[in-house]
């Protein structure tokens, strides 16, 4: 028998050579599911989106460069406003999502 380092092994090599339980190979080699949406990622990506906001409110609009170069403001601004726009849609299409499925309508 040719003694290997198990470690370097694929997981189906380990499979194969029965180094894992069938059981637990089963598990591990089954792909991960992606996550389905659901209501609290709307939540969750508005909060991050606001928390954005304030940090480039209070960190790059509030800079004394930013407050004397006007081209620099009104970029940081124009990011703001873009931010903001899409913070709104994320609202909308929380709104729009939880009366889709709403029962009670």
């Amino acid at each position: 028998m040719i003694k290997t380092n198990w470690e370097s092994l694929s997981l189906e090599q380990l499979g194969k050579q029965k180094k894992i339980p069938p059981k637990v190979f089963q598990m591990l080699s089954k792909k991960p599911k992606k996550n389905s949406i659901n209501s609290g990622h709307y939540l969750e990506l508005m909060d991050r989106l606001h928390v954005i906001m304030c940090t480039l409110d209070e960190h790059c609009l509030k800079h004394p460069l930013t407050k004397e170069d006007e081209e620099i403001k009104f970029q940081i601004d124009y990011a703001l406003g873009q931010l903001w726009d899409a913070y709104q849609l994320v609202g909308k299409k929380d709104y729009e999502n939880e009366n889709k499925n709403n029962a009670h309508k």
